[in-house]
């Protein structure tokens, strides 16, 4: 929590300078949700002032009124500026999303535990391009075991100057397995169950003390292109990027703690040699966006940086690559 006060003003600041760079309003945009919320398809009822627009070629929506639509409940959480859209998992319920999230939860791969699907959410926060895509259980003690994973959007999530949070539409409802289906004449952008259900993979345990945060999203939303965004950083060259996460198993004895930066965050948090990237500076890294050296590593060497990710699992799956970096002035 001290690392997103410290960056509060910052975010304010980008983010209001970002938010109504729109291409075009969408109002002429007809949504649908086809047997989700129900066994009836129906249209989604937008209120005159939480229209859809587009921004890049990106359909945005607003989040509650969306959430409603779809049989989903939503939580706000002012602290972080969070809302997340949670789906019960219910395979004897009325609604067709809840009996999906419940078949999906049953295939995820959980090492034999005995646990019971709980719900799906996603963790949206505002001026961010990714989110935490969470599935909860039960055990047998009543406890909550979690899974999830970072996903990137296809946008960053927006707030309007009435509060309403507005998501990218697609990426949203690809994270919670269903499927968008386009009509470029109509217009139309139908929300549907797909008839083989989707099973993600790459999951891994969730310590409930992660914090997901990219406040280095907002400071690249605010630039009018990636181009001019460079021009004002300095080219490091090209580095080895590798992935860790939160926990024992991936950072040992250190477990959530970062070097420089409190706990490590996720989708923000890099370790890096302090030889090359002064503590605490903010870097670019191609293909991932603005990074924090919050981190460093004994293995950690030169032209080598470590990326923090939601999971032990994620880390692994997404394995080593190269990329350029520039430090941002």
């Amino acid at each position: 929590m001290n690392k997103l006060q410290k960056t509060t003003a910052v975010m304010a600041a980008a983010f209001l300078a970002a938010v109504w760079n729109v291409n075009a309003l969408a109002s002429d945009t007809v949504v649908e949700v086809g047997s989700i919320a129900s066994n009836i398809p129906e249209i989604v009822n937008f209120p005159a002032e939480e229209k859809p627009f587009e921004k890049d070629n990106t359909l945005y929506v607003p989040c509650r009124v969306m959430a409603d639509a779809m049989g989903m409940s939503t939580e706000w959480e002012q602290s972080s500026q969070t809302a997340t859209l949670i789906v019960n998992a219910d395979e004897n319920s009325e609604k067709p999303i809840e009996q999906y999230a419940y078949r999906m939860s049953e295939g995820v791969d959980n090492s034999g535990q005995d646990i019971e699907p709980e719900n799906i959410s996603i963790e949206l926060k505002a001026g961010s391009e990714y989110a935490l895509v969470r599935f909860d259980y039960s055990d047998t003690n009543g406890e909550t075991v979690s899974y999830g994973k970072t996903v990137e959007l296809d946008g960053i999530v927006r707030m309007l100057d009435g509060g309403t949070v507005m998501f990218p539409l697609r990426s949203v409802i690809e994270a919670f397995g269903m499927e968008l289906e386009w009509q470029q004449v109509s217009r139309t952008a139908a929300v549907v169950i797909p008839q083989i259900t989707v099973i993600p993979d790459n999951l891994g345990i969730i310590a409930e003390d992660i914090v997901q945060d990219t406040t280095s999203s907002v400071v690249a939303s605010a630039a009018e292109s990636e181009t001019e965004a460079k021009s004002d950083m300095t080219y490091l060259g090209t580095f080895r990027i590798s992935h860790y996460a939160p926990g024992a198993e991936s950072n040992g004895t250190w477990g959530n703690a970062t070097a420089w930066g409190g706990d490590i965050t996720p989708g923000r948090t890099i370790a890096v040699d302090k030889d090359v990237i002064e503590p605490l500076s903010w870097v670019y890294i191609d293909g991932y966006g603005y990074r924090c050296a919050e981190d460093c590593g004994g293995a950690i060497k030169g032209n080598m940086i470590d990326m923090a990710v939601s999971t032990y699992s994620e880390a692994m799956s997404l394995g080593v690559v190269y990329k350029d970096v520039y430090i941002c002035k």
